[in-house]
C-alpha cells in the first residue's frame, strides 16, 4: 500500500514537472533541479493545512515569498498559474521577512543566514522551507536535499507542530522525518 502511494506521489511529481518545462520557452533556463523542488512544492500547498490561516477566505490566494536571491523563484512561476486547495498562488520576491508579512509560505535562499528567522517564522505559522544544507535539521521545517543525484525532502515534525501547520500523510511518507529530542522520548 504504501509503495503505491509513493508511486502516486512520484507520478504526480513526475507529471508536474514535465507539464512545468512544456509551459513557456522561458523555463528552458530553469534546472530539473528547480522543477523537481517546485513540484514538490506545489503538492505540499496541496497537502498542507495552516491552523493560523483557517480563518482566511477561501477565496484569498496562499502567498509565497522567497527571501532572497534564489533560483528556484524562477520555477515557481508556473505554480502561480495554478490553484490549490481551490486557491490561487501568488508569488513574491522579499529582501527581508518579518511577522507582518503576509507570507505563508517562505523559501528562504540557501546563502541566507536562516537560524533567526526561524522563531518569527513559526510564531507567525509560516512554513519555511530552503535547500540550505542541515536546514531542517537546524530548526526550519522542510528542507531539500540531494542524495543519489536526486532531490528529496527532510520534514522537521517539531517545528511544524509548533508553528500549528499540518502535513498529510502523503508528504510525510515520501520525506525523511527530522524529529527533536523531545519527539524522540515519546
Amino acid at each position: 500500500m504504501c509503495t503505491v502511494k509513493r508511486l502516486s506521489i512520484s507520478i504526480t511529481v513526475l507529471l508536474l514537472v514535465l507539464l512545468s518545462s512544456a509551459s513557456s520557452a522561458q523555463t528552458s533556463s530553469i534546472t530539473l533541479e528547480n522543477r523537481v523542488k517546485a513540484a514538490y512544492l506545489y503538492n505540499i500547498l496541496k497537502f498542507t493545512q495552516w491552523q493560523k490561516f483557517k480563518s482566511a477566505e477561501v477565496s484569498s490566494p496562499i502567498h509565497l515569498c522567497v527571501l532572497g536571491r534564489d533560483s528556484i523563484a524562477e520555477a515557481l512561476e508556473p505554480v502561480t498559474k495554478k490553484t490549490a486547495q481551490g486557491r490561487s498562488i501568488t508569488l513574491e520576491i522579499i529582501s527581508t521577512f518579518d511577522a507582518k508579512k503576509r507570507c505563508q509560505v517562505l523559501v528562504i535562499s540557501a546563502k541566507r543566514h536562516h537560524k533567526n528567522l526561524f522563531k518569527v517564522a513559526e510564531n507567525a505559522g509560516v512554513l519555511t522551507l530552503s535547500s540550505h544544507e542541515y536546514f531542517a535539521v537546524d530548526g526550519g521545517m522542510i528542507g531539500f536535499v540531494i542524495r543519489n543525484g536526486k532531490v528529496h525532502m527532510e520534514i522537521n515534525i517539531s517545528a511544524l507542530r509548533q508553528a500549528g501547520i499540518q502535513m498529510s500523510s502523503k508528504l510525510l511518507e515520501i520525506s525523511t522525518l527530522i524529529k527533536s529530542d523531545a519527539d524522540q522520548k515519546k
